[in-house]
């Protein structure tokens, strides 16, 4: 890795570093406890494991520049993100992605980002502000969460554009679980769909309000998200009221 750090109590802070053109990861951060980590205002670039790993700690991830990052064999085997990979790992832990520019890198999962609130009770994640820009993906899509039942995710005010998935069902983002999504602008990206909804079909619906998708015309609005419209096995998105503007 170009950094990697490991707290099992206490608070570490990763700044302004520059961290570029390693084998592996470019920050890799674990804890087995309750450890909190920030990580803020670095340059992460062209690293060949993905820019960004927190597995289990508290953090705040902020200010930094992502960028032509890419997964590659070699790496952790469990790694797939491009940009940024977040799980959680433990009860009620707090983990925020903000004001990040995560752009031009590729993973054959979660081109960007790959956000997991797997197995625990109470945690959050909040993804808010970042600009995601010109990601790909091999297989899967630009941003995958997978939210499960007591997480509290939310992902909001974040700008997708010029992204690009190159599998047969192509998405933006694809949704397990219920994290709220609202007040993003998704546009001019080269997907199928912005938002896959991989939920099962049920009472519960993702909240997928106040986003602006590139157009005001209902009908195209609809065909930018796969949910049971398009198969009657999956969950429905709710989408409106929507944004008739980029925010």
């Amino acid at each position: 890795e170009g950094i990697y750090a490991y707290v099992y109590s206490g608070t570490g802070i990763i700044s302004n570093n520059t961290v570029t053109n390693n084998g592996r990861i470019g920050v890799s951060v674990e804890s087995a406890g309750g450890s909190f980590f920030t990580i803020k205002g670095n340059l992460i670039r062209s690293n060949l494991a993905g820019g960004i790993m927190v597995n289990k700690p508290n953090a705040i991830i902020t200010n930094n520049i992502i960028i032509q990052n890419s997964f590659a064999p070699g790496g952790y085997y469990w790694q797939v993100a491009g940009g940024i990979y977040v799980t959680d790992g433990g009860y009620n832990v707090y983990q925020t992605i903000t004001n990040n520019i995560i752009a031009y890198n590729t993973a054959p999962y979660g081109g960007a980002l790959y956000l997991s609130s797997t197995w625990w009770s109470g945690s959050t994640l909040t993804v808010s502000d970042n600009s995601i820009i010109a990601n790909t993906a091999t297989t899967d899509s630009i941003v995958d969460i997978y939210s499960y039942t007591d997480s509290l995710d939310t992902f909001k005010n974040n700008l997708l554009t010029q992204n690009r998935d190159n599998s047969t069902v192509s998405n933006s983002l694809k949704v397990s679980g219920l994290p709220i999504i609202n007040y993003n602008n998704f546009f001019n990206n080269f997907h199928s769909y912005e938002i896959h909804n991989i939920n099962p079909a049920g009472p519960s619906h993702v909240d997928a309000k106040y986003n602006w998708w590139g157009t005001s015309n209902e009908t195209e609005i609809q065909a930018k998200i796969y949910d049971w419209f398009d198969d009657s096995s999956k969950g429905i998105v709710d989408y409106a009221p929507y944004s008739t503007s980029i925010r």
